[in-house]
């Protein structure tokens, strides 16, 4: 879809009509003009940045002024080291006044992370060669995403696994165990395939992944 950044620079740039843009250069320029030092992300700093854009506009040359902005908070503006003697618009910047350039955007926070052991079976029907997918419960951690059966098997360090043999035999046993309470069926024992650490918002997932096949009742 399209946003209003989208809508904006393609309005005014393209069309040259009367529309602001904020976007990550403007946006560290706008703070450093008007000396804000608080969280960009949040709605009041977004609420701020859209009024002061569309109030500073002009009613002609909407094109040229917005891409002037957009080139001053790239190229002068700089994150570090700002070169303010080159700035047009040096005699109004407070933060230029206060000298806190280090300070001005106020710096992103480091995410913390929290560290997730799981494991995902991808199950095989031998009848079919269907792959077993389902939808995340809403009690899940990826409610309404569908994939193969994950689940916590303790404090399982992906790292320490590099073959199948590193698997314990207890583990297995654990993870037939997890397949049959979640899903409802029996799997084959299963085999070791990969391990693997990655990360998605405040997570850092240690994924431990195996393949199996569901058990055929003997007739």
């Amino acid at each position: 879809g399209i946003g209003r950044y989208t809508a904006g620079a393609i309005l005014s740039i393209s069309l040259n009509q009367p529309h602001p843009i904020v976007e990550a250069n403007t946006i560290r320029l706008y703070c450093r003009l008007l000396g804000y030092d608080a969280d960009v992300t949040s709605k009041d700093a977004q609420h701020l940045f859209w009024s002061f854009a569309d109030w500073i506009l002009p009613i002609r040359n909407c094109s040229d002024f917005n891409q002037s902005l957009m080139e001053i908070g790239s190229l002068i503006c700089d994150p570090r080291n700002p070169s303010c003697n080159l700035c047009p618009l040096n005699r109004i910047c407070k933060t230029k006044q206060s000298k806190r350039f280090d300070e001005i955007p106020r710096p992103k926070q480091k995410t913390q992370y929290e560290d997730l052991f799981e494991i995902a079976v991808i199950i095989r029907d031998p009848k079919t060669s269907h792959i077993l997918i389902r939808q995340c419960q809403p009690d899940e951690r990826w409610a309404g995403l569908w994939d193969f059966p994950r689940f916590t098997l303790g404090n399982l360090q992906a790292s320490e696994i590099q073959s199948d043999s590193d698997v314990k035999a207890g583990t297995k046993h654990d993870v037939r165990t997890a397949v049959r309470d979640r899903c409802s069926i029996e799997i084959e024992e299963p085999t070791w395939i990969h391990s693997l650490k990655h990360s998605i918002t405040r997570y850092r997932v240690h994924l431990t992944c195996f393949q199996s096949e569901i058990k055929l009742s003997k007739s």
